[in-house]
């Protein structure tokens, strides 16, 4: 026989003891659990775009270097028409020179200048120091001393060239050398006449520092033309 609690109770008050076992407590029915909702499937993620890569960079065009034209050379020192007071030299010398009035290479400060270093090493007057003078061209032409040196060497034959200035030692010696670099180096043409490599005038008076450099050139130019001619 099943009994309940509240029978079970009331035999209690009775003194009527029960040997049934108690009934499992009834539990509140656990409902049941709801279906599992069907986890939404991720929305597709729409696969990155590639990076738009960069515009190609157009290629840098290359710096113009100005084209360098070189003069005729030409005496550097007038004359007097009786030829008084000229000091003939064993042989001339060329200076290639980087001057600001190109047709006046003696005019301005840096005439001047260039007349006082000649006149320490002893030439100023002589009619055997001839010039000629460097000048920017148009882009496209060759930056070259073209017949214009040779015809100078062949009819000149000095026995030094002095090239004054960044602009004349390119001209001639070729390449893209620093001046310092080209100044300390030993250089001949083609036809074996030396060329000493110095500051130019114009940026002596900028630099003063550099004059004493200068003078060293000077003075190495020197000693090459007391080595005489190229024979």
């Amino acid at each position: 026989m099943r009994l309940d609690a509240r029978q079970r109770a009331m035999l209690a008050e009775l003194g009527v003891r029960v040997w049934l076992p108690a009934p499992a407590p009834v539990s509140a029915p656990v409902p049941a659990p709801a279906p599992a909702r069907q986890a939404a499937a991720p929305a597709a993620i729409p696969p990155a775009a590639p990076a738009a890569s960069p515009p190609p960079r157009a290629a840098a065009a290359p710096a113009q270097t100005p084209a360098l034209r070189l003069n005729p050379p030409q005496p550097l020192f007038a004359q007097r028409a009786d030829g008084a007071g000229a000091q003939p030299q064993a042989a001339p010398w060329l200076i290639v020179l980087d001057s600001p009035t190109p047709a006046e290479p003696l005019a301005g400060d840096a005439g001047l200048l260039l007349a006082n270093m000649l006149r320490a090493m002893r030439l100023h007057g002589r009619p055997d120091v001839f010039v000629s003078t460097v000048e920017r061209a148009a882009p496209q032409a060759p930056v070259a001393p073209g017949p214009v040196l040779r015809e100078a060497l062949q009819g000149l034959r000095p026995v030094v060239v002095l090239a004054l200035g960044l602009a004349p030692a390119r001209l001639l010696l070729g390449g893209a050398a620093p001046l310092g670099a080209l100044r300390a180096g030993a250089h001949r043409l083609d036809d074996g006449t030396p060329v000493v490599v110095s500051y130019a005038p114009a940026y002596l008076l900028r630099a003063p520092h550099a004059k004493a450099g200068a003078w060293a050139d000077l003075c190495r130019a020197l000693d090459l033309a007391r080595q005489g001619p190229v024979p």
